[in-house]
């Protein structure tokens, strides 16, 4: 995402700690700060620092606590196997920092657990005895769809895919 919040796809070239190379149909100006969100690493931000023929290239500005992660995780991802990092599902998932959230279904609201969520949907914990294509509400304003049930919970598909600049680890599907 842009400084002016225009999203595009764009594919990675390279990562290490300091930062990154994209490939992508538009061009941000050196100097422009970005948001990317890369399979396996997350919601990075930085500086655009090289303008590259259909590419560019972004320094991440990141804590130091971050770094650290950042180097464990690209660690992990070189030591994997390519076959061990495919798991069938559409989008990258996270678990929030806020697992508490409302679950609205026929108007009744429920307590429930953020188990993992992705940008299309989510696994909840919760003891409700839903049906699959039973509409719900996370939170105020997400709808879904429960597309599956599993002991102790559900999986849901959001009606819309979460936007970029929502989907980090501070997201929260509570009522206030």
């Amino acid at each position: 995402m842009f400084e002016d919040r225009t999203e595009y796809d764009c594919q990675t070239i390279n990562v290490s700690v300091g930062g990154a190379a994209l490939s992508c149909t538009e061009q941000p100006k050196v100097g422009t700060r970005v948001v990317v969100y890369l399979s396996f690493l997350g919601r990075l931000q930085g500086k655009v620092v090289r303008s590259l023929f259909g590419a560019f290239a972004i320094e991440f500005e990141v804590s130091d606590y971050k770094r650290r992660k950042l180097d464990e995780q690209i660690r992990w991802l070189e030591n994997k196997p390519a076959e061990d990092l495919v798991d069938g599902r559409r989008e990258e998932r996270i678990m929030p920092l806020k697992r508490d959230a409302t679950l609205t279904h026929e108007t009744a609201p429920y307590r429930v657990k953020i188990i993992d969520v992705s940008r299309s949907g989510a696994a909840i914990q919760t003891d409700l005895d839903l049906p699959v294509d039973a509409i719900v509400t996370l939170g105020e304003d997400v709808k879904a769809r429960v597309v599956r049930t599993f002991v102790g919970g559900i999986g849901v598909e959001f009606f819309r895919l979460l936007p970029f600049t929502r989907f980090d680890d501070t997201i929260t599907f509570d009522i206030d």
